[in-house]
């Protein structure tokens, strides 16, 4: 069980590549890490502006209006639950999530 044989391009870009990188494992590696390091270059750059997270989710508790679910856990669920059309938000919710 022998390996592949080694290719000898005469010009242009794989040519000048294969100059610096004769062995195929050299070859193969060097585009693992062509890939990678462009992978970690692009988690450098800024990505673009990301969403504000609303005010009542950024101090850590939830409102609890007329349109606002509770959490479970709350005493307030069921009387939220008990209001008529709070039943099919909460399960037009469960089926978004």
């Amino acid at each position: 069980m022998g390996g592949h044989a080694e290719v000898h391009p005469e010009g242009g870009l794989e040519g000048a590549v294969r100059k610096i990188f004769p062995k195929n494992y050299q070859m193969s590696l060097a585009i693992i890490g062509l890939y990678t390091g462009l992978y970690l270059f692009s988690k450098l750059l800024p990505g673009g502006k990301k969403k504000a997270a609303p005010e009542h989710a950024a101090h850590g508790h939830a409102a609890h209006g007329a349109s606002d679910m509770p959490s479970a856990d709350d005493p307030k669920f069921g009387d939220w639950l008990a209001q008529e059309g709070n039943f099919e938000k909460m399960l037009l919710a469960a089926e978004k999530a």
